[in-house]
């Protein structure tokens, strides 16, 4: 899914997540980097979504 506006109810949600009362009240929060979303991957953390820009699909192959 490619998202295109800032208003977009997803970004609203992860912007929330900055903030530790939405982190706990969600039971969510961001990992950032490739090296960290493959070690998720590893232990089979339950993962909702992986979000990544334009650019880092023609630098890392998924």
């Amino acid at each position: 899914m490619l998202i295109t506006s800032k208003d977009n109810d997803f970004i609203k949600h992860f912007k929330k997540l900055k903030e530790k009362k939405y982190r706990e009240e969600y039971n969510e929060f961001i990992v950032e980097g490739i090296k960290m979303i493959q070690e998720a991957i590893e232990e089979k953390a339950d993962i909702k979504n992986i979000v990544i820009c334009d650019d880092c699909k023609t630098r890392w192959s998924f």
